[in-house]
């Protein structure tokens, strides 16, 4: 009732002005043992994407970020990019559709996580190129899709860790990884413009997936050219 009383007497004027909303609603501490969660709603179109990406990779800390557009004149790009770098998702909001709907339906799925905070064991397998570097939650009615390249075909066994309602869950999983990707044509082809799709957000925001090392400009462009055309 006092978080309804507080939005109720807000009042909106001026400007989008995102980097200001953006720090202050990750600057205040935590309280132990609890998660931080931040829904950015907006109907304008954002421009400085870059700044903004940045700063939310370095201010995002443990908590979750949702974005909500609202109308045919969003940003798209940076909106989905503000909900994969948070780590949650983003829902548009068309003009016909009823807004008591689409907001019951969003508050629904923020407070039924299936699975958070969730980490891959990959075992023996030698991976590389990460795609996401970071693994959002997983919610119900989604799906997630985690990308690696390995090195050497077999049979392996990977565990999935997470939190199930804030207890430990572990899924082990037995995979079988061909010599050639004979067998899935369109994987090579879905994995590659995940990949340039993580650089280019690099080379947009200047930071690396870490969010505190500078990144080599030349070096992601000449890794993004060699992916498309490879």
């Amino acid at each position: 009732q006092a978080g309804l009383r507080y939005t109720d007497a807000l009042n909106g004027e001026g400007g989008t002005e995102m980097s200001a909303g953006i720090r202050q609603a990750l600057a205040p501490p935590i309280p132990t043992g609890a998660l931080r969660i931040v829904t950015f709603l907006t109907d304008g179109y954002i421009g400085n994407e870059a700044e903004i990406l940045k700063l939310i990779r370095m201010n995002l800390g443990n908590a979750r970020l949702y974005a909500f557009g609202v109308g045919t004149s969003v940003n798209r790009y940076l909106l989905s990019e503000m909900g994969r770098v948070g780590r949650g998702f983003t829902r548009y909001m068309d003009p016909t559709e009823d807004q008591e709907k689409v907001a019951g339906e969003l508050a629904e799925r923020l407070q039924s996580p299936v699975l958070t905070d969730i980490q891959i064991d990959w075992g023996g397998m030698e991976v590389s190129d990460p795609s996401p570097d970071r693994i959002p939650d997983l919610f119900a009615g989604q799906s997630l899709r985690i990308q690696r390249r390995y090195g050497r075909p077999g049979a392996y066994e990977i565990t999935v860790r997470g939190l199930v309602q804030g207890r430990p869950a572990t899924l082990p999983l037995k995979i079988e990884l061909p010599e050639t990707s004979a067998q899935g044509e369109a994987v090579p082809i879905l994995w590659a413009r995940s990949l340039i799709g993580d650089l280019h957000y690099q080379l947009t925001t200047g930071a690396s997936p870490s969010g505190y090392e500078a990144v080599n400009a030349d070096a992601l462009k000449q890794r993004i050219t060699e992916l498309g055309l490879n």
